[in-house]
C-alpha cells in the first residue's frame, strides 16, 4: 500500500552523509600526506645540514691555522694564501674558501671573478659561529649566490692577538650544492610520490572502512525510513544491540506501528462511512420513489382545492429535490470509493455542448438569463469517458444558471488546440459569501477538495465534478471577478487518431 504515491523512488546504496564523510576524509588525508610529505622533506634537509655543519666545524679552524694568510699588519700572502685554498678545495670538493678582512670584505678566492656575486659577507652570523664554535645550526652568506644563505665554517686570524681577518669556508659549495638538489629531486620526486601515494591509498582504505562500519547502522535506519515514505508500511530496522542508534531505531519502529495502526482504522472508518452512505442513499430511493408516486397521484385529481393543490405541489418540489440530492450522494460515494473507473473514448465534445445547450435553454429563458453557446459547432474531438463529461457539463451550467442573478449572462465557450480541448461556463454573479469565496479559492490551489469541507447549505455538484475531473487527471480552473462574472474551466486531452 502507497501513502504518498505509487511511484516508488529508488533508494540510493549509500546515504549522502557517508558520500560527503568519505569526501570530507579524502580530503583530509591528502592535505595531511602532503603537510608530512613538505615536513618531512624540510626536516631531512635541515638535519642533513646541521650535521653536516657540526661535523666539519673546524675545518676554517685547520686552513687558517696552516695558511698564514697575512704577512706583517694587513698585508696578505697571496700566493701561500691561494695554493693552500686551491688544494683544501681539490681535497674537498664540496668546500668554497675566502679569505675575508674585518669588515667581511672578500680578499682572497679560488674562483673565476664571473662566480662571484658578492663581495661581501654579514659577519653578524660568522660572529655568532666563532662564539658558540660551531655547535648551533647557522647559514652564512653564499659568495656564489646573489640571495640564499649556506652552512659555513669560519675562524678568525690574528697576529700577535689582533684580529687581522677572517678564512671563510662555504661547506656545501655551488658544485656539491647542485649536485646534491638535483640527487634531492630525483629521490623526492620518485620516492615521495611512492610513499605519499602508498599512504594516501591506505589511509583511504582505512578510513572507508571504518566510516562504513561508523555509518553502517545509520544507513540502514535511512533505508528502512525511505522504504516506509514509499509505501512499504512493513519496512522496520529491527536495529539491536550494542549499536549505539538502538533507541533511535526502536523509536522509528514504534512510529511506524502507530501510524499502520492509525491509518489502518482510518481506512476501516472510511469504508464504513461509504457503505453507510451508498446504503441509506439506497434504501431512501424506494421510499422516496412511493412519495412522489402518491403526491403525483393526488395533483392529478380534480377534486382537490387550490389549497390542496398547492400543498401537493410541494411535495413533488420536495421529493424532486431530495431525489436529486440522493443520486449526488450516491453517485459521490462511488467515486470516492472508486467503484466508477473512467471509460475513455474519443467523441465530439461539440455535441455534448450543444445538447447540453438545448437541456438548459429553457430553464434559463425561466429565469430570464441569456444563455448562449460559443464555438459550440467547431468539431474537436476529445478522449475521455461521455457520460463522466456530460455529469460535469450538466453539474456546471445548472450552478451557473442557478447562482447567476435574474437577467443575468451564462455562456458556455469551446476551445481547442491541436492537443487541449479546453471547456468554459461563465456567469454573471452577484456579491458571494466568504465561505464560498474561501471553497473556490481551495479548488485553484488542491487537486481534488473532500466533500465533507464545502459550505454549509451547497450541493455536492461541485465535488462531484472535481472527482471526475480527478479520473480524467484534469483539474478546475475557477476565475472569479467580484460582483460581475465567474469562471469554471477544465481542459481535457484531444484525441489523436493512431497512424496507419
Amino acid at each position: 500500500m502507497n501513502v504518498v504515491g505509487n511511484t516508488a523512488k529508488q533508494i540510493k546504496p549509500f546515504p549522502a552523509i557517508y558520500g560527503r564523510l568519505a569526501g570530507l576524509l579524502s580530503l583530509l588525508v591528502i592535505l595531511l600526506v602532503a603537510s608530512y610529505s613538505l615536513l618531512t622533506g624540510f626536516i631531512a634537509i635541515r638535519y642533513f645540514k646541521a650535521s653536516h655543519q657540526r661535523l666539519n666545524r673546524e675545518v676554517a679552524t685547520h686552513i687558517a691555522k696552516f695558511s698564514e694568510p697575512f704577512v706583517g699588519m694587513n698585508k696578505v700572502n697571496h700566493p701561500a694564501t691561494e695554493r693552500i685554498f686551491f688544494n683544501a678545495m681539490v681535497t674537498n670538493p664540496s668546500v668554497e674558501v675566502y679569505l675575508l678582512d674585518t669588515t667581511g670584505r672578500i680578499m682572497v678566492y679560488q674562483a673565476p671573478v664571473e662566480k662571484i656575486k658578492r663581495h661581501q659577507v654579514n659577519l653578524a652570523p660568522v660572529r655568532q659561529f666563532i662564539q658558540t664554535q660551531g655547535v648551533v645550526f647557522i647559514q652564512g652568506d653564499d659568495p656564489r649566490q646573489a640571495v640564499g644563505r649556506q652552512i659555513f665554517s669560519a675562524a678568525e686570524v690574528r697576529d700577535q692577538g689582533r684580529l687581522q681577518g677572517y678564512v671563510y669556508v662555504v661547506l656545501l659549495g655551488e658544485s656539491y650544492g647542485t649536485t646534491l638538489v638535483q640527487l634531492f629531486q630525483d629521490y623526492s620526486v620518485e620516492w615521495g610520490l611512492k610513499t605519499t601515494l602508498f599512504m594516501l591509498l591506505a589511509a583511504l582504505a582505512v578510513g572507508f572502512a571504518v566510516f562504513y562500519l561508523l555509518t553502517r547502522d545509520l544507513t540502514r535506519i535511512i533505508r528502512t525510513v525511505l522504504r516506509f515514505r514509499d509505501g512499504d508500511l512493513k519496512a522496520r530496522t529491527q536495529l539491536k544491540p550494542p549499536s549505539d542508534l538502538v533507541p533511535l531505531a526502536n523509536a522509528f519502529d514504534t512510529m511506524a506501528d502507530q501510524l499502520t495502526n492509525s491509518l489502518a482504522q482510518l481506512q476501516t472508518s472510511e469504508q464504513l462511512r461509504r457503505d453507510l452512505v451508498a446504503n441509506v442513499s439506497h434504501d431512501l430511493r424506494s421510499p422516496i420513489t412511493s412519495i412522489r408516486g402518491f403526491a403525483e397521484t393526488l395533483d392529478m385529481d380534480a377534486s382537490l382545492n387550490a389549497t390542496q393543490k398547492h400543498y401537493v405541489g410541494a411535495i413533488l418540489q420536495s421529493t424532486q429535490r431530495l431525489t436529486k440530492r440522493i443520486n449526488e450522494l450516491f453517485e459521490l460515494s462511488k467515486l470516492e470509493a472508486k467503484e466508477r473507473k473512467p471509460e475513455k473514448e474519443p467523441f465530439l465534445l461539440a455535441d455534448l455542448l450543444t445538447e447540453t445547450y438545448t437541456n438548459f435553454q429553457l430553464i434559463a429563458h425561466q429565469k430570464a438569463i441569456t444563455f448562449t453557446c460559443i464555438n459550440c459547432e467547431v468539431p474537436s474531438v476529445c478522449f475521455a469517458d461521455i457520460n463522466l463529461v456530460e455529469h460535469v457539463l450538466q453539474n456546471l451550467v445548472e450552478n451557473a444558471i442557478h447562482y447567476s442573478p435574474e437577467g443575468g449572462q451564462v455562456s458556455l465557450q469551446l476551445a481547442s488546440t491541436d492537443q487541449y480541448v479546453t471547456v468554459s461556463v461563465i456567469n454573471s454573479v452577484s456579491a458571494l459569501p466568504k465561505a464560498i469565496l474561501a471553497y473556490l479559492s481551495q479548488i485553484n490551489q488542491i487537486d481534488c477538495i473532500e466533500a465533507s469541507i464545502r459550505p454549509p447549505n451547497s450541493g455536492l455538484g461541485l465535488a462531484i465534478v472535481l472527482k471526475i475531473l480527478n479520473l480524467h487527471n484534469a483539474r478546475l480552473q475557477v476565475t472569479h471577478e467580484p460582483e460581475k462574472k465567474i469562471c469554471f474551466a477544465f481542459v481535457l486531452p484531444a484525441y489523436a487518431a493512431p497512424v496507419s
